[in-house]
């Protein structure tokens, strides 16, 4: 068999890839039952050509992951979008304008309830979702059981805490972040959170009822975290 270079094997597959990536899309949605026909439900295909053999990611198991995020949304958020967002000040108008523009970005909205800050949230993750980034959502009640867990039982590993440590691309989005009341235990588990997110430049959007200075003033979040904060998310005014 004839051997090539690394660049041509990668080219090859390559383009193999985007062709049957359409081919599998297409199936996908045709078929009835739900299931890959190009893969028959392994999630991987085969990729054979003349140069060499090897295996891919079948197009349907990233369409199935979209799908599965997409649909943990709140039904109350399920249909929102940066598009049906209607501003009613020219803060919010500006928000969303810098949020559409740069939807990868780190983010702390913060203004008063109703304002649409989460609408504006998950209008974020849904780009980003739709886009193959791995992402999560959660509250703060959420998290900090979710870090809670991982501390205390052996056999629990949080999806967020192993996506900050190991993904090279990762997006957390922090729901309403003002709602904090610190302890030694969660200071220290939240703290180790974000700062490793801004080590490991990572993204993280958050929600506040509350500006930065109040968070601080109020004692909501440890001043270590909302040092943090500042330093990685770009604060728009909701």
């Amino acid at each position: 068999m004839k051997q090539l270079a690394p660049e041509e094997v990668y080219r090859a597959a390559e383009r193999l890839q985007s062709e049957q990536a359409a081919e599998s899309q297409d199936i996908f949605r045709n078929s009835d039952c739900g299931d890959c026909f190009a893969c028959r439900g392994v999630g991987w295909l085969k990729i054979e050509t003349e140069e060499f053999v090897g295996m891919r990611r079948c197009e349907c198991v990233t369409l199935r992951a979209k799908e599965k995020r997409l649909a943990g949304i709140p039904l109350k958020f399920r249909d929102a979008t940066f598009e049906n967002y209607e501003p009613r000040s020219p803060d919010q108008m500006r928000t969303r304008c810098a949020m559409m523009d740069q939807p990868q970005g780190s983010y702390l909205l913060h203004g008063r309830y109703g304002a649409g800050k989460t609408h504006l949230l998950y209008s974020q993750y849904r780009v980003l979702v739709l886009r193959g980034h791995l992402c999560h959502v959660r509250t703060t009640e959420e998290l900090l059981q979710e870090i809670q867990r991982e501390e205390f039982e052996r056999d629990f590993v949080s999806p967020v805490l192993d996506a900050v440590r190991t993904q090279r691309r990762y997006h957390l989005f922090w729901d309403d972040c003002s709602e904090y009341k610190p302890t030694d235990f969660k200071f220290q588990g939240l703290y180790y959170l974000v700062d490793t997110i801004y080590k490991r430049q990572l993204r993280l959007t958050a929600t506040s009822s509350l500006t930065l200075l109040r968070l601080g003033e109020e004692e909501k979040l440890p001043q270590s975290v909302i040092r943090r904060l500042d330093d990685m998310c770009q604060v728009l005014e909701v």
